[in-house]
């Protein structure tokens, strides 16, 4: 195969190129009213190979190359019969979202045509950052909001609220800026110090009808009405993620006689750190347990849940009993382990009151590495899969690890208490198991320590049936397949 050429020889359109060579035009008489961009056949496949942004000729700062790549909808082929291959405007935006944000940038300053493609990608997100009092941040962007920069505003899809301070009403004035955003869509709170505890913030996200995701993090709210009344005040809400929330006092939530509260939820995610002891009222369970209330359940498809030992230790639990009752429609399951609670009594879990049956997809994670020194997490963990993988319908399972260990005996640990081959039957005895997927987190940033693990886990790949998946991620970024 030829060489590929250089990019600048690629971007140096030959002089005939307006000739017959190449040009922009529309589709031939009787043809779609659709813009193209014609392009020199020699010219069109070396592209295949090279980053996309390369078709646009984002590498030179030419003058000469931006009129060339502006879509004429009145100019056409002058010598019929020599017209190149064209290119819709279409495949060019899916080029375009193949980009990086900086290449995305450069587009909307090169070519006309594509800025509101490019807009739609660098500009979907905003993020508030709170730190420092509303006079760092919240003032210069109102102000901004009023300015030429305006007319970024119909692209704004999601806005992040981050480091809000103990003043509380930050957070509140934040929710009113994101009303300037006609079309956002997704909503995210993080950490929020809490040293302040949010009031209910239903007045004022009701401001945002068009919210689908809502996502809290870190988040400190007075009552816990206060938090499902938040929720409920979006009657669009889809998709619901709740990490980390520390809540004052578990009162009883109001009950709900609309039908369509929480209506068109679909995904739910709760996850909580379990820092508060075994007799304490978790923020999952309640959550389930007040959803199960609703005068009508929303038709959940997901949900994702941090099980503490009192969670499967024998006794119903509200999460257990919303699986009993959920519809056929639920059959995602995610399910986060907290190393502080559940790694000092694995053997004390007893799944007899969660019902997995309808599972066609599990995700199991927070399986840390660094609480190898007890003895009975290989035992545990082994246990627990057997319990994920005794689902009849199951096609899809998940396994999430985190390796932060610093100690090689750590990794040696692993290796030796956790029954490889036990594991190995459960895999072939499920039938129905379609996909396999270890994704290993590896967090230290000194010698890499997860070797003895992935051989370990590829020695289980051929037996899925070339359904088999294993994802490396390390401190810088790297990803390895």
């Amino acid at each position: 195969m030829a060489a590929i050429p250089d990019i600048e020889e690629i971007v140096n359109v030959p002089e005939d190129f307006e000739s017959g060579g190449g040009t922009t035009g529309a589709a031939e008489e009787g043809g779609a009213d659709t813009d193209y961009l014609y392009v020199p056949t020699r010219l069109l496949f070396p592209l295949i190979f090279v980053n996309p942004g390369h078709l646009l000729g984002l590498r030179t700062n030419k003058p000469s190359l931006t009129p060339r790549l502006q879509l004429d909808v009145q100019a056409t082929p002058r010598e019929p019969g020599t017209a190149s291959p064209r290119l819709p405007l279409e495949i060019l935006e899916l080029i375009v979202g193949l980009c990086d944000r900086r290449t995305q940038l450069n587009v909307a300053l090169v070519c006309r045509a594509l800025i509101c493609a490019s807009r739609q990608r660098t500009f979907a997100a905003v993020k508030l950052n709170m730190f420092g009092g509303p006079a760092i941040s919240l003032i210069p962007f109102a102000s901004l909001l009023d300015s030429s920069v305006r007319t970024i505003i119909p692209y704004v899809r999601q806005v992040t609220i981050s480091n809000a301070s103990s003043l509380g009403t930050e957070v509140l004035r934040a929710i009113e800026c994101a009303q300037s955003f006609p079309n956002i869509t997704s909503l995210r709170l993080e950490w929020t110090v809490q040293t302040y505890r949010l009031s209910d913030m239903g007045p004022y996200v009701s401001r945002l009808p068009g919210i689908t995701d809502l996502s809290l993090h870190d988040a400190a709210f007075g009552t816990f009405s206060a938090l499902t009344s938040t929720v409920s005040a979006l009657p669009n809400l889809q998709n619901l993620t709740l990490a980390y929330i520390f809540v004052t006092d578990f009162d009883e939530a109001p009950p709900q006689q609309d039908e369509r509260v929480l209506a068109k939820l679909r995904s739910v995610e709760c996850y909580d750190g379990g820092y508060s002891s075994s007799r304490d009222p978790s923020v999952p369970q309640r959550l389930f347990g007040w959803l199960s209330s609703l005068r009508r359940p929303p038709p959940l498809e997901h949900v994702g849940v941090s099980l503490r030992v009192a969670d499967v230790a024998g006794t119903t639990t509200p999460f257990g009993d919303y699986l009993s009752m959920s519809g056929e429609k639920l059959t995602s399951l995610a399910i986060f382990l907290n190393p502080r609670d559940l790694a000092r009594n694995w053997t004390k879990l007893d799944f007899a009151h969660l019902s997995i049956a309808k599972f066609r997809s599990v995700r199991v994670e927070g399986i840390d590495v660094s609480s190898l020194y007890l003895r009975s997490i290989g035992e545990g963990l082994l246990r627990l899969l057997s319990f994920v993988l005794s689902a009849p319908v199951l096609r899809t399972i998940t396994i999430h690890v985190f390796l932060d260990a610093t100690e090689d005996e750590w990794f040696e640990s692993l290796d030796k208490k956790m029954n490889w081959a036990a594991l190995e039957r459960l895999i072939v005895k499920s039938h129905g198991l379609a996909q396999v997927s270890f994704e290993i987190d590896e967090w230290h940033e000194g010698k890499r320590k997860c070797t003895a693990f992935a051989h370990r886990v590829r020695e289980l790949l051929p037996i899925t049936r070339e359904g088999g998946i294993l994802q490396i991620r390390t401190p810088d970024g790297e990803e390895r397949s």
